[in-house]
């Protein structure tokens, strides 16, 4: 698992975690089908993905937890784990 965060010029857009860094990486740049947040962010802010952590899948959501926390993203719509019921 790996926890990565979008950012640009030292602002921290969103904090994730992903199986396949490439996959999500497109996914993000596609804008579509998005409920995370990134599809808010200005198409002309260029920003990067950044590998924050490699870790075990057990650990991938805590991990993205602790850095969601650390970091306080600006474009996450939801917190990590946190369901769909519990985000309405």
């Amino acid at each position: 698992m790996f926890v990565y965060k979008l950012e640009y010029e030292g602002l921290v857009l969103y904090v994730g975690k992903t199986k396949v860094m490439r996959n999500r990486y497109y996914k993000h740049c596609s804008r579509k089908n998005h409920s995370c947040g990134t599809r808010d962010i200005p198409l002309d802010m260029p920003w990067t993905m950044v590998l924050l952590e490699e870790c075990e899948d057990v650990l991938g959501a805590s991990r993205e937890q602790y850095y969601y926390d650390t970091l306080k993203p600006l474009y996450n719509i939801k917190r990590p784990g946190q369901t769909q019921k519990e985000y309405k």
